[in-house]
């Protein structure tokens, strides 16, 4: 593996993360009870390494492994977050301190290699973030520096450049606070995580306010319960339309569950489901995906353990209640580096993702 040493530092929820780095949706899997069903790989973005994204095929989510992946695609640039896939199954994913959104065709992702991205779209200072699909194409982009969520239009996703967004949210009354995490619902509303610890909500902005840009009040505000939301990062819709976020502070590395029903008006709800660490098997919680028996896959930044990063899975049964679960499957190595954005390709029919 290419390797390089620095330290980064980055504001919000990212500072405790700050440590010195050496160096798509879905397929059906396990159930409880019966065996997987090989349909598609889980693709990983990891913020420090520039091994940038990493594959693992169905067989190897079987069991829990510290084999290398299936494929490992390098950028030369380290500070992955965000990992999405297109309709088309072309793999994007984001760079933080490069600025960056990067496309890789799918041919290219078939095989180890250190192709040149067939797309870069530069957005100076913005520290770009977490990616969505919508359902006619266009990219959403989470800009951490800016406060803002931005489009991109399925046809400037086209060319190389530094285009300016189709549309721009921006902050209203401190609406979005260093935002990460962005997730569809099943109708089109775009619901965004304030990953600032002076924040710590996630908001709702409705299709309708999607239109143009704009400082809409969002149309819900889900605000902390205690310690329920507590620098989040990433977030994820089930097949039910209930919102996964995984709290990345270091003092909670914490997964919660708001019900379909508690996203339906703004508050501070006590979450129908808080998931603990079992022997670290959490530790500053970054990516979240479901594949496509219900159960549900974690990236650990792993903050507490530096060069042992992993990424676990907790079965649908071990979610429908809060507790402390050992994990159904963990995997480790030297491939993980800090992962975050996690994407399975294809992602598993049901679930609220917009393409």
């Amino acid at each position: 593996m290419r390797s390089a040493s620095r330290t980064t530092r980055v504001r919000g929820a990212f500072a405790v993360l700050a440590v010195t780095l050496s160096a798509v949706t879905g397929c059906s899997l396990l159930t409880s009870t019966g065996p997987k069903t090989p349909v598609g790989g889980l693709w990983i973005a990891n913020y420090g390494s520039v091994e940038s994204v990493v594959q693992y095929t169905t067989s190897q989510l079987a069991a829990s492994t510290s084999a290398a992946p299936t494929v490992a695609i390098g950028l030369g640039q380290a500070d992955n977050v965000g990992v999405a896939f297109d309709s088309k199954g072309n793999l994007w994913m984001t760079t933080f301190s490069n600025n960056t959104i990067v496309e890789y065709s799918a041919s290219e992702i078939k095989a180890t290699g250190d192709p040149s991205p067939v797309v870069t779209i530069t957005a100076t200072g913005t520290q770009p973030a977490g990616l969505a699909f919508d359902s006619h194409g266009n990219l959403w982009v989470a800009g951490y520096a800016t406060n803002a969520v931005v489009e991109y239009s399925a046809g400037q996703l086209g060319s190389t450049g530094s285009p300016d967004p189709a549309i721009t949210i921006s902050a209203a009354g401190g609406s979005l606070q260093e935002p990460v995490g962005l997730a569809f619902d099943a109708s089109g509303n775009l619901w965004v995580s304030n990953t600032s610890l002076a924040a710590n909500t996630v908001v709702e902005f409705a299709a309708g306010q999607l239109s143009k840009s704009g400082s809409p009040t969002p149309a819900v505000t889900l605000s902390a319960n205690a310690n329920s939301i507590s620098g989040p990062l990433m977030i994820a819709f089930d097949a039910s339309g209930n919102l996964w976020l995984a709290n990345g502070d270091v003092g909670q590395s914490t997964v919660v569950e708001f019900s379909a029903s508690q996203l339906t008006a703004s508050g501070s709800p006590v979450p129908a489901v808080t998931l603990s660490s079992s022997s670290s098997s959490l530790d500053s919680p970054g990516g979240l995906a479901f594949d496509g028996s219900g159960n549900l896959w974690v990236s650990n930044f792993g903050v507490s353990n530096l060069g042992s990063s992993t990424v676990v899975e907790f079965t649908a049964g071990q979610i429908a209640t809060s507790g402390s679960p050992t994990p159904s499957v963990t995997l480790g190595g030297a491939a993980l580096q800090q992962g975050f954005g996690l994407a399975f390709y294809p992602h598993a029919s049901g679930l609220p993702i917009k393409e």
